[in-house]
């Protein structure tokens, strides 16, 4: 069921992040349901690019950009987790969003990135 396939996903997470990021790019490509592929793009922020890659960077990027709030949400969240200060850009496009809400996630994102070393 569902929630078993996001509890493994999270304990790939969580143990295997390197399997865990294969398949989570692979969820995120393939689209899963909405509540597998929501767990896939918050798990990118977590176990983040292998040394020399940029793959899940772009992804988040990209989701971040989409209109679907759940998606784009998600990926403006594992962007702030990533940690990576060139999302800050690409998130300031985003500060004045239609959307309160989003506005808000943004807006913690980038204090978020700001404070990181």
């Amino acid at each position: 069921n569902l929630q078993t396939q996001i509890e493994g996903l999270e304990w790939y997470i969580r143990k295997m992040p390197d399997t865990a990021r294969k398949m989570c790019l692979e969820m995120i490509r393939k689209p899963a349901l909405g509540p597998l592929r929501a767990a896939a793009i918050s798990g990118l922020g977590v176990v983040k690019d292998a040394p020399g890659q940029r793959d899940v960077y772009e992804t988040l990027i990209k989701i971040s950009q989409e209109r679907n709030y759940t998606p784009m949400t998600n990926a403006i969240n594992a962007l702030a987790q990533y940690g990576d200060k060139a999302a800050i850009p690409f998130l300031e496009k985003r500060a004045n969003h239609s959307l309160h809400f989003v506005r808000g996630t943004v807006r913690n994102a980038l204090n978020t990135l700001k404070r990181k070393a």
